[in-house]
């Protein structure tokens, strides 16, 4: 973190004596009017017409599929998001889908459908930032770069055997192993099909920096997004000892580095000198009751510095009942013996901060008998029963501490 200061200046001064420099060529660009929207794109000939159909065949098999996280609430906030950043008369075709995967990602199809990942939502910390994401993902759609994408990589090829790919994972989004299925998919279709240039990324960024500027919310929002990337990816590789650092797009040799998006982010930000809004009050109470799901899902990754990293970089605005908890879980799944001494701790200050959920006194108790205080663990595991008599693990709690 340290660092991230000196880098930045560096890349300013790369900047200034390179004729290439992305700034002056985008700055001038970052001005309050949009292309003009009529409606949302229909396919035109035979192969996008075929393209179309594929995808609305993958759609509906999706929509079902244990890779969707089926929350309508949820759904609908982040759709809202997405029209007050691109406009309402634009985002009325979008169908939102949240995928439990713990990455940092979101993409969107030449059909319209777009998906967020649970990963994403944990990371950005205010409406803005989430609003900087879905602005970039939409701008590729709007600017019909993955339909460009597609058509320029099969030409010459048969239609056929891209459209067996789209058959194949969407046949295989309704069955068994769904999840997997649907980032094999993933990786296959827009890693290979739908693969974006390094310009039509910097376009993306510009477009959507625009929708920043003439939106609510504050065009500073994307930076912020891509420096706290580069902290979390830092944190990790000292945890690893590795010198490469893990690249949070998925597709390292077509995406801008975070260190080059930080900085030209920063510059259109200061260039167009909006006042607009983050709404992070906002949007961590839309997010609230979904948070304890998508950690337990990041702590799946067995990756406590870079985890311990996120939930601490959640909270620098205060430590709230829901977050002491979540700090209590981080330790207490990590389990050495001072960590089960600080996640006790955690649990005690979340309940005395008015945490209700019996989990709390689950997670306190746990802690406590394996750190050898037996008796006021299993007290606190009683309270957690009477609490929750019909929890899933009610009948293991309680043989656990002896009651019949």
């Amino acid at each position: 973190m340290r660092y991230r200061g000196a880098i930045l200046k560096l890349f300013g001064l790369i900047g200034s004596l390179s004729s290439a420099c992305f700034i002056p060529a985008y700055a001038s660009e970052v001005r309050p009017t949009l292309p003009l929207f009529e409606h949302a794109y229909e396919p035109r000939d035979l192969d996008e017409r075929g393209l179309w159909q594929k995808w609305d065949e993958y759609e509906k098999e999706f929509a079902r599929s244990p890779a969707v996280y089926h929350a309508p609430d949820l759904v609908n906030y982040v759709k809202g998001v997405l029209c007050e950043t691109v406009g309402f008369d634009r985002c009325g075709a979008t169908r939102i889908y949240i995928v439990r995967d713990t990455n940092f990602n979101a993409s969107m199809a030449p059909n319209g459908i777009m998906s967020v990942n649970t990963g994403l939502l944990l990371r950005v910390k205010n409406e803005a930032e989430l609003a900087s994401v879905l602005g970039h993902e939409f701008a590729h759609f709007e600017q019909r770069h993955s339909l460009n994408s597609f058509k320029k990589r099969r030409r010459g090829s048969d239609l056929v055997s891209w459209m067996t790919i789209v058959a194949g994972a969407a046949a295989a989004a309704g069955g068994s192993g769904a999840y997997q299925h649907h980032r094999d998919y993933r990786t296959s279709i827009y890693g290979e099909v739908y693969r974006y240039e390094r310009d039509q990324e910097r376009e993306s960024d510009i477009l959507s920096a625009q929708y920043l500027v003439i939106s609510p919310y504050s065009s500073g929002a994307g930076a912020h997004v891509w420096l706290r990337l580069l902290d979390e990816d830092a944190e990790q590789a000292r945890e690893r000892k590795r010198s490469r650092r893990r690249q949070w797009t998925g597709w390292a040799d077509s995406h801008p580095s975070s260190f080059e998006r930080a900085d030209y982010l920063s510059r259109l930000a200061e260039e167009a000198n909006d006042e607009g809004v983050y709404k992070a009050s906002e949007y961590m109470e839309a997010i609230r009751s979904y948070m304890p799901e998508f950690f337990d899902d990041q702590l799946q990754r067995n990756d406590f510095s870079a985890t311990k990293f996120l939930l601490e970089q959640i909270a620098q605005d205060g430590w709230t009942p829901d977050l002491l908890f979540l700090q209590g879980e981080l330790y207490r799944k990590r389990g050495n013996p001072r960590d089960l001494v600080t996640a006790a701790t955690a649990y005690l200050n979340a309940i005395e901060a008015g945490y209700e959920n019996p989990n709390a006194w689950r997670g306190l108790g746990l802690s406590q008998m394996r750190s050898g205080a037996q008796a006021e663990g299993k007290q606190t595991l009683k309270t957690y029963i009477r609490m929750a008599p019909d929890a899933p693990d009610a009948s293991m709690i309680t043989l656990l501490i002896g009651e019949e």
